[in-house]
């Protein structure tokens, strides 16, 4: 039952989030759209938008080559990551130690999210649209 609670609410989320500016941006003129990263109340699993916490992750997704790639501000340790197509169910899961990753997804049109779960369990979640 949690599982179902925590998909609805990405889900509610996600919905909430397309809708507006904050969740991602295209570059003027490129084909990379920077995806905003934002820390999770790991207590509750809610969004912090709020919180003056600096983010160590900066997230694209490339239309071209339909991939995501992250950069880590620091060596944070074991990393997992998924990748959430709420449209369509897709689900991509990725765990890295690298402090930069490119992921192939499938590009389907969409909402989606990206969770990343680091070794300390602090947790951050972007959402974007294609």
């Amino acid at each position: 039952m949690r599982f179902w609670r925590i998909s609805f609410h990405t889900l509610c989320l996600a919905i909430l989030l397309s809708h507006s500016s904050i969740c991602a941006k295209s570059l003027d003129g490129e084909e990379d759209m920077i995806i905003h990263v934002k820390p999770v109340n790991n207590d509750q699993g809610r969004l912090n938008p709020q919180s003056n916490e600096q983010v160590p992750i900066k997230a694209y997704y490339n239309s071209i080559t339909s991939s995501l790639s992250v950069r880590f501000a620091h060596n944070t340790g074991e990393v997992n990551i998924e990748v959430r197509n709420v449209t369509t169910g897709e689900l991509s899961i990725f765990s890295t130690s690298e402090m930069f990753i490119v992921m192939p997804i499938s590009g389907e049109q969409g909402i989606y999210t990206i969770m990343f779960t680091l070794q300390n369990n602090k947790s951050y979640i972007g959402i974007f649209e294609i």
